[in-house]
């Protein structure tokens, strides 16, 4: 490119190079690979302020990066992020404008201001600093950004959900044969399994429902040696019960085939939609059947005494996983 050069004292058509060069960045040395201008008739560096700008961003770059502090991009990401302006932001931080202004231009955040910033990227922690500092915000802000934090903090919900299920959709289709009854789980016999024990019951509870689950699926390997569902279960202090069956009972709320509401005595069961019983093969649908006639008038308590006798679950211990091979031990069998 073309540019004065003040040792030749003319235009020159002045040449990019680098070299490694350290720069001091608040008591650091940091190393980068800086980019200068060179004059091809006199070889002597040029200064361009545009280069040493973006040399300085390098070494604010390196320096940021040695101290795990954010970037400006990621300071205005998390501002964004609750539709804040900077003047807001700051506000809300107790910071200030021209703070935040500095930040996003590129100036080097404190350690205590990057820590602060870092636990705000979590909607709940924003939420405690929002509580805290709501009064130095108009009317009008405050309620957006209540409205802002709420909604993140659902879909952040939402997310750790979605991948607490997905996680467990891959150990479950993994498990050993003798813990899933010769079967690889299958999630939709499991939910179609729970759609028709809740629709014959009207409405339950998720304990009556986990020993339903635990009988029809064991009575069935114990006559046909192969389970519906493929679920494997564990010892607890209330009976057997379904692996991570709260994610699947959640998953189904979440997806409105069931409803939970409060009682007296904890959250109730009922189904919004009717089972395909298409899904179930003759003997299956027979075991379903036998295990609903069998407990359909329990209560929550009777079923799971019941469970506490046998002697899949005696022979366990808690928190063990509970095997088909002892399903021949059951006290009852399939007509």
């Amino acid at each position: 490119m073309k540019t004065y050069c003040p040792n030749c004292d003319k235009m020159v058509p002045a040449v990019e190079h680098t070299k490694a060069e350290k720069l001091p960045v608040k008591g650091d040395e940091i190393e980068i690979k800086s980019v200068f201008l060179r004059c091809p008739e006199c070889s002597e560096s040029i200064f361009n302020e545009k280069l040493d700008s973006k040399n300085l961003e390098q070494a604010f770059a390196g320096y940021r990066r040695k101290h795990k502090l954010l970037s400006p991009r990621e300071i205005r990401a998390i501002r964004e992020q609750y539709g804040l302006s900077q003047r807001a932001f700051g506000g809300l931080l107790g910071w200030g404008e021209i703070t935040i202004h500095r930040y996003e231009a590129g100036a080097i955040q404190d350690r205590a201001h990057n820590e602060l910033l870092e636990l705000i990227k979590m909607p709940e922690n924003m939420l405690f600093i929002y509580e805290e500092n709501k009064e130095l915000l108009p009317q009008r802000l405050r309620d957006e950004i209540h409205i802002k934090v709420n909604v993140l903090m659902e879909r952040a919900a939402v997310s750790r959900f979605n991948k607490a299920f997905e996680y467990y959709l891959s150990y479950a289709k993994t498990a050993q044969p003798e813990f899933t009854g010769n079967k690889a789980f299958d999630l939709r016999k499991t939910i179609q399994m729970i759609l028709y024990i809740v629709n014959h019951l009207k409405e339950t509870f998720k304990t009556k429902i986990n020993k339903m689950l635990w009988y029809a699926d064991f009575l069935h390997f114990k006559r046909h040696m192969i389970s519906i569902s493929g679920n494997g279960y564990v010892h607890l202090d209330f009976g057997p019960v379904p692996n991570h069956y709260d994610l699947i009972l959640s998953k189904m709320v979440e997806d409105k085939l069931l409803r939970k509401e409060e009682r007296k005595f904890g959250e109730a069961i009922s189904a919004l939609v009717t089972p395909n019983a298409r899904e179930f093969t003759e003997t299956e649908k027979e075991a379903l059947d036998f295990v609903i006639g069998k407990f359909k008038n329990s209560s929550c308590n009777e079923i799971s005494q019941q469970s506490h006798n046998e002697s899949p679950y005696k022979n366990t211990a808690t928190r063990e996983r509970i095997s088909y091979h002892l399903a021949k031990n059951l006290t009852m069998s399939l007509p």
